[in-house]
């Protein structure tokens, strides 16, 4: 299947379950495809009265790598606290999902990463997603890339020697972390820098739960760590605005899940580069990830941070 075949059933089925959503807008809608996204297929809904949803259509072949029903509860709930738009129906047949539309928003670039203002709005949005919730299912990090260690031996699918050269290395990091303790709190698992949207005032929402699960809040703030390519005096600030306080312990933790992300990440780019119908070069994005990867696990930071944990 090509991604245009994809794009297009897609399509039909955001409209039959448009049908059949109960509380829809009156009259026909036009719809229009939004371009960013991954794993789904995402489109705005424009009703006659000039209202909007954002609804989003499952991928193809996505199933295995995203637990449906812990990202629908995710997304429910961190709508209702006000960090995400909020989730307003899920279509039973094809697992389509109607979102309040975010006017006036914008995703967020690599340049907005580097703006406090913007960032403090981030972490606000974690912290009070960790400090309140709990969903379906627990997916630490390291139960992620096991997930997908998992999903790769059934797809007889060979690791890059990158990753396997780096698997010593982790299981460094996890016994370090396991043995200082891990305090599960619902989190959000992705940190995609589009996925922060921006509004006036730099206001902050976070879309796109379908990664969530309960695991070590650190997760998260490694996963901003290495999409926004922090520096150490960026890593301070990010841990003094999320604690209140510097915290040594916390930047170890925090060094070590960058690092451990884009492994886990590197292996869903695997996944996708076998599985996907869209237009993107998701192995070289993964080898590029393991190689940031394998560069942070080499420098003296990281035996430290080991230490530190």
């Amino acid at each position: 299947m090509t991604d245009r075949d994809a794009v297009s059933r897609s399509r039909n089925r955001v409209v039959e379950a448009l049908g059949r959503w109960a509380d829809r807008p009156d009259g026909r809608a036009e719809i229009q495809r939004i371009g960013l996204g991954f794993t789904n297929y995402n489109w705005r809904v424009i009703w006659p009265d000039r209202t909007s949803h954002f609804v989003k259509s499952p991928g193809e072949k996505t199933d295995g790598l995203i637990e449906r029903q812990t990202a629908v509860d995710a997304s429910r709930k961190v709508g209702l606290v006000g960090v995400a738009p909020q989730l307003l129906h899920v279509d039973a047949q094809s697992g389509v999902e109607v979102y309040e539309f975010l006017d006036g928003f914008r995703g967020a670039n690599l340049i907005d990463l580097h703006d406090s203002d913007i960032l403090a709005g981030i972490l606000a949005g974690y912290r009070t997603v960790h400090r309140s919730q709990r969903f379906l299912s627990t997916a630490t990090g390291f139960e992620q890339i096991e997930a997908h260690l998992h999903h790769l031996a059934q797809l007889n699918i060979a690791l890059p020697s990158q990753f396997t050269s780096l698997q010593p290395a982790l299981a460094q990091a996890r016994d370090a972390i396991e043995a200082s303790g891990i305090d599960l709190t619902g989190s959000y698992n992705d940190a995609h820098i589009t996925n922060y949207m921006i509004g006036s005032g730099k206001t902050v929402k976070i879309i796109d739960w379908e990664y969530a699960g309960n695991n070590d809040p650190a997760w998260d703030l490694g996963g901003i760590a290495f999409e926004s390519f922090m520096t150490p005096e960026r890593e301070r600030l990010m841990v003094e605005l999320y604690y209140g306080s510097w915290r040594a312990d916390a930047a170890a933790r925090i060094y070590l899940y960058s690092n451990l992300t884009m492994m886990k990440w590197s292996l869903w780019a695997l996944l996708q580069s076998h599985l996907s119908t869209m237009g993107y070069d998701f192995r070289q994005y993964g080898q590029f990830l393991l190689a940031r990867a394998q560069y942070g696990i080499s420098s003296p930071r990281w035996e430290a941070a080991l230490r530190a944990v």
